[in-house]
């Protein structure tokens, strides 16, 4: 059996035969492909086929080009070479010789092709996210409508039902960080817990170990090779053991690194029979994510159907009438880029589909704004060529042929913009990448229908933004221009505005939407949460810490800058634990509410700077929630005026009044204002604070501004001195919180930036457009000069049409800008209004830049000595 060969690029050795000269072509291609070889021994597949395009472009020259026998028809086709030949000759000419309006066009086209190129990649890697699981369109996720986690009875009793219809099923549930402990050594890592047939559902390479058996045992775990180096210091740790709660763990699988388009993100992966709480078939614990893999035949819709009628006939025999629920099955391939609606409790890092639309229109808004600069250049330069071309015409130039000549000025332009793109593009990939948070794979740009895309794209533009100057210019009238009487018509100067209207409605829309994201983060940054995030830090404790909470928050508070201590169940950003408060007669769902909940310590409301509205704290009366079974007594509820509002109740009337919660009933004890904890896109929803001893799995330290250093450093001795195997990984709360907005920032960044660019390139075809008009109004404004209009009357002159444009820009894009912003913030719960002032701000910001750009040209053409203009008349 023959050894695989990598193969080179198709496009490239197909390129390669259609311009080599078939004498030539053996031995080129030897050294073409031993190359090949020896790049892809070196540095790998994937950069030995860049290197081959490049060397096929290399050996592109006069002396490979194919050569054929003269003959008659050979004859005519050579000179049809050489007039394109000579038309570009001429176009290379024209271009060193107008050294400035070359340089204001290639700077635009390069700026918008650079510019589509790397949004067009981040599309491209927005639309591949897991599309690498083989079983992609097979893979549906279980959800009732609005979270993302079910009840975890639902996999098995799926897969008992329809044994027929199913291929796979894995339940997940996402633990966070875990505290591990290697050689001696403590780390945390974050931790997915499945069920054996997770690695059957999706296409994750095993480096070591089976996909089948990885999960199968008592104690494993399967780590990803990033993981292995980063906890273990190596990549070989198959069979290695590690300690995890106690449990002494086998490492029986190593993966290769996740794919930086994957939505899956997880460091090690334990087996869920581990968890003993979490395999026990109960409707009760709701914080699986359920997965399903249908097989081939089966109609994703129809067994929808016949899903929600089986669950609601076993939640129907265990709670009774009244408590059915609606089932989904929702496409995994539709999870990261959701449309439609967002899941409460997703799986991982999702984006919407959406902001792909808005990408790719401002990716086609830029190029379409760099070809309409082309246009008003290219005519904005119509009154210097209009001699030429009557002297070509005179001579016997035919139109076709002069419409060639401005195509091929175009072409030129074009693909020459677009080869200084292309590698300005990778050049500034890294740079995209750390602008738009995301990791795009630079393989992609190497793809044969991305540079076939690129090559045709090119072509397009060329012909769209080479025809209409093309066709002006060789319209012209030789008689007319040689005597010097050559005018352009109102058409072309409407068409000519239009274009630069247009321009300036897509950057002022921009503009707006970079203001609108930049004063809803600031809203954000600032908004009072209903309690202070700042100095607060959080980690990770264990039972040791727990259980002697008193005195390790006694030896913290000797440090003078360690001004509070609390212990929690989780930290305050991150509360995804809910229960149910009853508010309604009966036991059926529609009497309940969903109420969160969070366990913390006497000193957590002080810490947190949360306000009491009424009632005692818990340092004034705290009956731990877990104590009710065995001393009879009541718990502390503190709640939130959402949960009273449940009720009608003022914050007065609430205390003392009985509410039950997940079966327990107990006296509301205090109020607290609402406060924050969620996405600011999520409304304030009820919450409950207990104290509750038992589930203290948080750290929360308020310190002081000064020798933060030192203090952190102290903090981490008292962790050690209570828990030497727990490691100190901790984190800011205002750190934290601002994470969570990172796609906004994000937003707003890009925005930014391609506001900025959109403008810039818009501000040369407005450069353009001036020149055109002050050259073509040349004789009137010297006519002008001699009659006794002064400099200041030939500015406004100028200046009023395109002050006129950017208003008729001004009414286009502010309620366009207004209502397509408005919505967007409709995605907030608590947001900003697209106020006066933002519109305000873009409409004297516009004029400002229309002033500055048209004012240079305008004040240089009102100072021009009018015998310039009109000496030959």
């Amino acid at each position: 059996m023959e050894p695989f060969l990598p193969k080179p690029p198709k496009l490239a050795e197909r390129f390669f035969k259609f311009y080599c000269n078939e004498d030539l072509h053996e031995e080129i291609e030897g050294d073409l492909l031993e190359r090949f070889y020896e790049h892809e021994e070196v540095y790998g597949l994937s950069v030995a086929k860049r290197k081959y395009w490049i060397n096929v472009f290399k050996f592109f020259n006069w002396h490979t080009l194919k050569r054929k026998r003269s003959s008659p028809r050979y004859n005519g086709v050579q000179n049809n070479i050489a007039m394109f030949k000579n038309y570009f000759k001429i176009a290379f000419r024209n271009a060193l010789k107008h050294k400035a309006y070359t340089a204001i066009n290639l700077s635009g086209l390069v700026v918008g092709l650079t510019s589509f190129i790397l949004i067009i990649a981040y599309v491209q890697h927005q639309l591949s996210f897991d599309n690498f699981h083989e079983n992609i369109s097979r893979i549906y996720r279980v959800t009732d409508g609005e979270n993302a986690i079910t009840p975890n009875i639902v996999a098995p009793l799926m897969e008992r039902s329809f044994p027929d219809e199913i291929d796979e099923t894995s339940r997940t549930i996402i633990m966070g960080s875990q505290i591990f402990n290697y050689n001696a050594e403590p780390f945390t890592a974050n931790v997915f817990f499945a069920d054996q047939g997770f690695f059957q559902i999706f296409t994750l390479p095993f480096l070591e170990g089976n996909a089948e058996t990885a999960l199968a045992a008592k104690n494993s775990i399967v780590v990803t090779r990033k993981a292995a180096l980063k906890y273990f210091g190596k990549e070989d740790v198959m069979g290695e053991s590690v300690i995890l709660a106690g449990r002494t763990c086998s490492i029986t699988g190593i993966l290769a690194d996740l794919p930086n388009n994957s939505m899956l993100d997880f460091e090690i992966m334990a087996p869920l029979h581990d968890l003993s709480w979490a395999v026990s078939e109960t409707w009760s614990n709701s914080s699986y994510h359920t997965f399903v893999m249908l097989k081939d035949f089966v109609d994703a819709e129809q067994f929808e159907a016949k899903t929600e009628t089986t669950l609601n006939k076993n939640i129907t025999e265990a709670f009774g009438e009244g408590n059915e629920s609606r089932i989904f099955l929702q496409p995994f391939k539709n999870i990261y880029l959701q449309s439609d609606f967002k899941m409460g409790y997703e799986i991982g890092n999702t984006s919407s589909m959406e902001y792909v639309y808005i990408f790719l229109a401002v990716a086609i808004l830029i190029l379409v704004i760099a070809a309409i600069n082309y246009v008003n250049l290219a005519t904005s330069r119509s009154v210097e060529r209009a001699k030429e071309v009557g002297v070509r015409k005179v001579v016997g130039a035919k139109k076709s042929q002069l419409v060639n000549q401005f195509l091929s000025e175009s072409i030129l332009f074009v693909f020459a913009s677009l080869m200084v793109s292309y590698g300005l593009a990778l050049a500034l990939l890294p740079n995209f990448d750390q602008l738009s948070g995301m990791k795009i794979d630079p393989s992609f740009f190497f793809q044969t229908d991305f540079i076939l895309m690129l090559i045709g794209i090119a072509a397009v533009v060329s012909l769209l933004a080479g025809i209409y100057p093309a066709l002006l210019l060789s319209g012209f009238k030789p008689v007319s221009v040689l005597k010097g009487k050559f005018s352009s018509s109102s058409k072309g100067n409407a068409l000519r505005k239009s274009l630069v209207v247009f321009q300036f409605t897509i950057s002022i829309f921009l503009l707006v939407a970079t203001l609108v994201v930049n004063k809803q983060l600031n809203f954000i940054q600032h908004k009072d949460l209903g309690y202070d995030r700042e100095q607060v830090l959080f980690f990770r404790v264990d039972s040791n810490i727990s259980k002697n909470r008193a005195a390790f928050e006694a030896e913290l508070l000797q440090n003078p800058q360690v001004i509070n201590a609390s212990l929690g169940s989780n930290n305050p950003l991150n509360v995804g634990s809910a229960n149910g408060i009853k508010t309604g007669e009966g036991e059926g769902r529609d009497a309940y509410e969903r109420i969160y909940f969070m366990g913390v310590d006497e000193n957590y409301i002080d810490l947190m700077g949360m306000k009491i509205l009424a009632g005692k704290d818990f340092k004034e009366l705290a009956i731990a929630y877990n104590d009710t079974d065995t001393t009879g007594s009541k718990p502390s509820y503190i709640v939130n005026e959402a949960a009273i509002a449940l009720f009608n109740w003022t914050p007065e009337e609430a205390v003392g009044q009985n509410i039950t919660i997940s079966g327990q009933e107990a006296p509301v004890q205090a109020v607290v204002a609402n406060f924050h904890f969620m996405n600011l896109q999520q409304k304030i929803e009820p919450f409950v604070l207990l104290y509750y001893p038992d589930s203290y799995y948080y750290g929360l330290i308020k310190v002081g501004p000064e020798n933060m250093a030192e203090t952190i450093d102290f903090i981490q001795e008292k962790v050690r001195a209570f828990s030497a195997a727990l490691p100190f990984d901790y984190q800011f709360l205002d750190t934290r919180f601002n994470n969570m907005y990172k796609f906004e920032t994000r937003l707003k960044k890009v925005f930014l930036t391609f506001a900025t660019i959109a403008i810039i390139i818009a501000c040369l075809g407005m450069f353009g457009l001036i020149s055109y008009m002050a050259l073509n109004r040349a004789k009137e404004i010297g006519i002008r000069k001699v009659l006794g209009a002064s400099v200041s009357n030939v500015i406004v002159l100028l200046s009023s049409d395109f002050l006129k444009i950017g208003a008729l820009s001004l009414l286009i894009a502010l309620p366009l800008a207004y209502y397509s912003m408005s919505t967007w913030l409709n995605d907030y719960e608590y947001r900003i209004s697209v106020g006066i002032d933002i519109m305000a701000f873009s409409a004297m910001a516009a004029l400002l830049i229309i002033c500055l750009t048209i004012g240079y040209q305008a004040l240089k053409t009102a100072m021009t000595n009018p015998s310039r203009y009109l000496r030959n008349e």
